[in-house]
């Protein structure tokens, strides 16, 4: 057998003799690396190929020793397939050959020398998770194949699987990086930085890949925030490296911008005492007239500001009867050369509307009938209209919009004494959106008139059509009767002195479009119809068509609001709480439906409130939204600020009682109510709950503490329990740590 071991040739002869070789020629000593690589093409080792050593050897002759070999049993002779070289980290081992045909057409030789089958078996020199791809001494790979024949004798040869030696820096789409800017009005700009190179080196790392091994994301950031000039409007370079295993490197850049301080604007100042039907004063257009009316500002950046304003609320539209406050907001906004902005409120508070219209009664005038008073009906009606559009000519008011009514009952006249002197005062009356009235004062006189002709035909007696009644709000006037038939028909009734055909005509008295539905006695249409027979005499009657008067609230749906959650660390500006407000606004309007006109939607929150909060025991305020109709009638939602640790800058709309998990308080339905309401809510699991109402000072008007189950749960109310008291209360439900407010409304 013939065995070599790391330069040393031994041969051992049957009988045992040892023979070794004197000495190695220098020319021996070749590189493991090269000796790794040696015969990739025929991998076949003899004495001769892999040594060379013939002409080194001192050896005598011991052939005659040497046992014969004709009838001996060789073992056979291997030759490996070919190695495989250029694999890159990555790729698959390829599998072992596991029959000889395989192995033989892959560039594996064998002689067989023992008659019968052989086998055929592998085995892996080595762990493939251990190949080093930064390393060609360690990227290489040894397959030991061992070919065994009939007689017992084995062959083995070895096969190499070299890795080429990774080379390649990992891919990176720096695009995903982006320069961050820092407010150095905060205080936590240390923290800033820190969370944004996380973020950038998380960022880098899931945009990267290699060929071989993970990567690792580093940066050259040794400052702290404190070597950060507010000054520094150029930025600080930072360098991020993503590294592969080998030590191979792929950088992206991004820099640390400096934001400068908004500008400080001081408000300017407020103005009350306003009277409906005084315009607004003009706005401030530039700083100087800014600082004119109050206002300051002081900026940091030094390239100059610019003002805008925006006026909230509209002068037209404004509730002059109410007794809260009557505000218009102007939000000035102020702009640097940086684009950093701030805001401020200024506001214009009216006066209720408490001053009567102003008439004049002078060119009143008095109506003489005499005593065939039944057939003057219509042209008293005639003189009414004609007193009242005297009257509304002269009227005026300071702000705007007036009514006329006036007492007659109609036919009333008919009921007069015929005696000469005999007088019915007719008032007329003047009034405002507010109720605010003047009023002027004529009569229906009765004078002898003399001999009286009695005609030679009687006039038609009439019975009216019937009143019309409850009409909706939205819904068209019904149209006249212009023919006997449709007279008759609407319960009317004629009856005809003359020979002839009678003829029908109407008239309205006042306009639909000024009916005002919110009122009990300017709700009334009249409708004259007047009835000529061919002798020329004629009878007039009237009919009344009243409108239903609108107490109905509109519907809203306040689950569309959202909370507004401010981290415990940040600071509020008026700005973002208008801008919520403004929103929560808007969402309620495309919320809200009403049956006859538009709505208006006002909140109780006080500027500044919103600081006031903190993360302990003063977390959370509640500002309630009444959307009331041109009416009065209201509906009011409610939502809350909440301070908590959100950890996020920013502010978070949204509403904690939308998760599936937690209890829920809903509005109660109906809303306003004037007997009784039902309060539901929604118990995440049954306990003890706490049931609470207090008006608007605070008092407590019910307490109520009993176990309910979980999920929906209902409380009945009604006006008496609350000691029939009316306007806004709020109800709370508290259990096992849950706390939850709304307001309601109770109607008088």
């Amino acid at each position: 057998m013939l065995r070599i071991t790391k330069g040393v040739v031994v041969f051992l002869s049957l009988g045992g003799l040892v023979y070794q070789f004197d000495s190695l020629h220098s020319e021996l000593s070749n590189s493991p690396k090269e000796q790794q690589l040696m015969s990739f093409d025929d991998n076949s080792y003899s004495m001769n190929t892999y040594l060379g050593l013939s002409k080194y050897l001192k050896v005598t002759d011991f052939s005659k020793n040497l046992p014969s070999t004709e009838n001996s049993d060789l073992r056979p002779k291997l030759v490996c397939p070919h190695d495989i070289a250029g694999l890159d980290c990555g790729d698959d081992l390829p599998e072992p050959f596991t029959t000889i045909e395989d192995f033989l057409e892959e560039g594996g030789y064998h002689e067989e020398f023992c008659e019968g089958e052989f086998s055929i078996s592998s085995s892996e020199l080595g762990n493939p998770e251990d190949l080093n791809h930064c390393s060609e001494v360690y990227s290489l790979f040894r397959r030991r194949y061992t070919i065994t024949d009939a007689c017992g004798y084995s062959k083995s040869c070895i096969q190499r699987i070299v890795y080429n030696v990774d080379n390649t820096p990992p891919t990176v789409d720096c695009s995903v990086l982006s320069d961050v800017s820092v407010d150095c009005d905060n205080q936590d700009l240390q923290d800033q930085l820190e969370d944004w190179l996380s973020l950038s080196s998380s960022a880098l790392l899931a945009a990267s890949s290699d060929n071989c091994s993970e990567n690792s994301v580093t940066h050259d950031y040794d400052i702290d925030a404190d070597d950060i000039k507010c000054q520094d409007s150029e930025g600080t370079l930072i360098t991020f490296s993503i590294s592969d295993a080998c030590g191979h490197k792929t950088q992206c850049d991004a820099s640390i911008h400096v934001a400068l301080p908004k500008p400080e604007i001081g408000q300017p100042h407020d103005k009350a005492g306003l009277s409906c039907g005084t315009t607004l004063p003009p706005a401030a257009t530039n700083l100087e007239e800014f600082l004119a009316i109050g206002g300051s500002v002081d900026e940091h950046c030094g390239k100059g500001l610019t003002i805008s304003h925006k006026d909230i609320g509209d002068v037209a539209s404004m509730d002059y009867c109410s007794d809260r406050p009557i505000i218009v907001r102007r939000r000035y906004t102020v702009v640097d050369g940086c684009g950093k902005s701030t805001s401020t409120i200024q506001r214009f508070e009216f006066v209720k509307d408490t001053e009567a219209p102003n008439i004049d009664c002078g060119d009143m005038n008095n109506f003489v009938v005499n005593c065939d008073k039944s057939l003057l009906e219509g042209d008293i009606q005639d003189w009414i209209s004609s007193m009242e559009d005297k009257i509304m000519k002269s009227a005026s008011d300071n702000c705007g919009a007036m009514t006329i009514d006036h007492n007659y009952t109609s036919n009333a006249a008919a009921d007069m004494d015929c005696v000469d002197g005999a007088q019915m005062s007719v008032s007329f009356t003047v009034s405002d959106a507010c109720g605010n009235s003047s009023s002027c004062t004529a009569s229906i006189v009765s004078a002898e008139t003399g001999e009286q002709t009695e005609p030679t035909v009687p006039r038609p007696e009439v019975e009216c059509v019937h009143d019309i009644e409850n009409i909706a709000c939205g819904e068209e006037v019904p149209v006249p009767v212009s023919t006997l038939e449709q007279f008759r028909a609407a319960q009317g009734e004629i009856i005809q002195f003359c020979e002839g055909e009678l003829s029908i005509t109407s008239q309205d008295i006042g306009s639909a479009d000024n009916i005002d539905i919110c009122s009990s006695s300017k709700n009334v249409l009249r409708r004259r119809y007047i009835i000529r027979d061919e002798c020329g005499n004629e009878k007039r009657c009237l009919q009344r068509i009243t409108f239903q008067q609108d107490f109905q609230a509109p519907t809203v749906n306040c689950d569309l609001t959202n909370d507004l959650i401010v981290n415990c660390d940040n600071e509020v500006s008026e700005e973002d709480m208008n801008l919520w407000l403004d929103q929560v606004h808007a969402d309620l309007q495309a919320a809200s439906v009403d049956d006859c006109s538009n709505l208006d939607i006002n909140d109780d929150y006080e500027e500044g409130k919103v600081n006031d909060l903190n993360c302990g025991n003063q977390n959370e305020l509640l500002v309630t939204f009444v959307i009331a109709d041109e009416c009065g009638n209201a509906t009011s939602c409610s939502a809350s600020i909440i301070k908590e640790d959100t950890g996020s800058a920013g502010l978070i709309l949204g509403n904690r009682n939308d998760t599936g998990n937690s209890s829920v308080l809903y509005q109660n339905s109906p809303n306003p109510f004037a007997e009784s309401t039902a309060i539901k809510f929604n118990l995440k699991e049954s306990g003890l709950v706490r049931f609470t109402i207090y008006d608007m000072s605070g008092k407590l008007l019910l307490e109520r503490s009993k176990e309910h189950s979980e999920g929906a749960n209902t409380i009945n109310i009604t006006r008496d329990m609350l000691n029939n008291i009316s306007g806004i209360v709020f109800y709370a439900i508290e259990v096992k740590g849950y706390k939850e407010v709304k307001s309601m409304i109770i109607l008088e």
